[in-house]
């Protein structure tokens, strides 16, 4: 029988554990660590526990399948066999129990992260940018408030157009939204940014 590993629940705790560092809350991480860690233990411990039992299931395997091919050297032999099967059916009841155990506690571990994991979301501090002292906020990106009407021609890429009027193909997706520079029109009449004059969050408009 193939033992159950406890990759998940170890996955899950170290997912867990990177929240709490990302959220800047040392003391509940390692609070939340030493649970998770005591949970973890036990699994393991349950583990071991698994493997000597699927150990001993083997050797018995072994031993009953010797004795079965030696039956006819007597009455004892028999009981021996009857007392290996009825040792053999106890081992697999305890194997079983044990499997469920395991699988509960991975359960009980993986429930108790999640829940760690949505309470620090939800009590997590707002960016380090946006709390007194943090890093000065950007300023404004300038928009011009003029614009050119270009017909697009045969052979031309908003990057020809954007270099014809002096600005960046960005400035000209940002005054045209839905517009898609892999595949333009000839013919097509999009709006190009005038950037002598420029705005701060203003559209920009058709001259």
């Amino acid at each position: 029988m193939k033992p159950i590993t406890v990759k998940t629940a170890i996955a899950a705790a170290a997912a867990a554990f990177a929240l709490c560092a990302a959220a800047n809350d040392r003391a509940a991480a390692a609070r939340n660590a030493y649970k998770l860690e005591a949970a973890l233990q036990e699994t393991r411990q349950l583990a071991e526990q698994f493997d000597v039992l699927s150990r001993n299931q083997e050797i018995l395997d072994t031993r009953l399948a010797n004795l079965e091919k030696a039956s006819g050297a007597g009455a004892s032999l028999q009981v021996q066999i009857d007392e290996l099967r009825s040792a053999q059916e106890s081992l697999r009841e305890a194997i079983s129990a044990l499997a469920r155990a395991q699988q509960a506690q991975r359960r009980e571990i993986v429930e108790e992260i999640t829940r760690k994991v949505e309470a620090l979301y939800r009590s997590a501090p707002p960016p380090a940018a946006a709390r007194s002292g943090g890093a000065p906020a950007r300023p404004a990106r300038q928009v011009p408030t003029k614009a050119w009407a270009h017909v697009v021609v045969k052979g031309q890429t908003l990057g020809l157009i954007a270099r014809e009027y002096g600005c960046t193909v960005q400035d000209i997706l940002d005054a045209n939204p839905g517009l898609d520079p892999k595949h333009l029109r000839i013919g097509q009449t999009i709006d190009v940014p005038d950037m002598s004059s420029v705005d701060t969050g203003t559209k920009p408009k058709k001259r």
